[in-house]
């Protein structure tokens, strides 16, 4: 699973995911997809 936006490199989404998936005893990774990171080009 994962977040794709831009300038998301501070979101906690990816440890609170995780750690949802460890308490109901899931092996679960939650990526970010930071475009800004990335350097994907941005709409006109």
């Amino acid at each position: 699973m994962g977040l794709v936006g831009q300038g998301i490199g501070l979101s906690r989404t990816p440890a609170m995911h995780e750690f949802e998936g460890t308490h109901f005893g899931l092996r679960y990774v939650y990526r970010l997809l930071d475009t800004d990171r990335m350097g994907a080009p941005t709409p006109d």
